[in-house]
């Protein structure tokens, strides 16, 4: 099965990383009926503990607390197998993973999409750039493996303009910006007993659904890519076997000349009642300088362009 690796982390507590995990599981489960596997990966197990007071149809639940072994091996072998065992049937898989040093960076690469809340206050935004800038050869990377970075706005009070402040910043990564979830009190009460997409306060409801759209959007795009890189790698293989047999160097040489096309093959039509809700971002050379907004372009118009990284 063709399963989407979706993982919620972040170095701070208190910014929704839980609630977000939780409740996009749910929604995915639910409303779009998906077979979606939840791994709780923190010791608290705040998201699982959600889940299994408010049990979902097509939603299974893996426990595995990565912070009981102290050592990087262990931990990355005991992470790939918890992750390994959650994909079975499912389509989706979302980890919840409270990030500690200890984690070595090469475990973001078995996730095709990263999310990282953050809260708008200056201090706790220079804290997220810190974070996701030890890992900017990640992020940046520029092979086909590389997850794709959404930073979500979090707890927002007041309609702070977050936006402004996301430009001021000088990130070293690429990433998208995705909508704001609001700061409420229903987000609190709703623990354990109903989820974000069903919540009383219409505002972080129509804010969490909108966050949800715009992941649905992203993993289309990765399915597409998926399909077009398949579709572009087997013919090329096909020539080399003819060949003799394929060395290690020839495979290296077809995966590599197979990349570019089909990173550029994911186009399709953007239904035109679809509005672009996230804002793409991308890492300066330069030391110092300010990272500003890509501009938009005709390739806005497919396939939610705007989410689509620069290379």
């Amino acid at each position: 099965m063709n399963t989407l690796k979706i993982l919620v982390t972040s170095q701070k507590g208190g910014v929704g990383k839980s609630t977000i995990a939780a409740n996009i599981a749910a929604y995915f489960a639910t409303l779009l009926r998906k077979q979606v596997t939840l791994i709780d990966f923190d010791h608290q197990g705040t998201s699982s503990t959600w889940v299994r007071r408010a049990p979902v149809p097509n939603l299974q639940i893996k426990i595995c607390d990565v912070l009981s072994v102290r050592d990087a091996g262990p931990v990355m072998l005991k992470a790939k197998q918890a992750l390994r065992d959650s994909i079975g049937d499912a389509q989706i898989v979302v980890g919840d993973l409270t990030w500690v040093d200890v984690f070595p960076p090469a475990l973001f690469f078995d996730y095709d999409l990263v999310l990282v809340p953050t809260s708008m206050s200056r201090i706790e935004l220079a804290s997220t750039m810190d974070f996701v800038g030890r890992f900017a050869t990640v992020f940046n990377a520029s092979h086909g493996k590389a997850p794709r970075l959404v930073l979500v706005p979090s707890r927002l009070v007041d309609g702070e303009d977050y936006r402004h402040m996301f430009k001021q910043a000088n990130f070293p990564v690429r990433f998208s910006l995705s909508t704001p979830v609001p700061f409420s009190t229903q987000a609190q009460e709703s623990f354990g007993s109903q989820y974000l997409f069903d919540t009383d306060d219409l505002s972080l409801r129509d804010g969490f659904t909108r966050l949800c759209g715009e992941i649905e959007s992203v993993m289309k795009e990765i399915l597409l890519e998926r399909s077009n890189a398949v579709k572009v790698l087997q013919p090329l293989r096909s020539q080399v076997r003819t060949g003799g047999g394929a060395s290690i160097l020839d495979r290296y040489v077809v995966q590599r000349e197979a990349r570019s096309p089909a990173q550029h093959a994911a186009e399709a039509a953007l239904p035109a009642n679809t509005t672009g809700l996230m804002q793409r971002f991308k890492s300066k050379r330069t030391a110092g300088a300010p990272v500003a907004p890509v501009a938009n372009s005709a390739s806005d118009s497919k396939w939610f362009g705007f989410l689509r990284r620069q290379s």
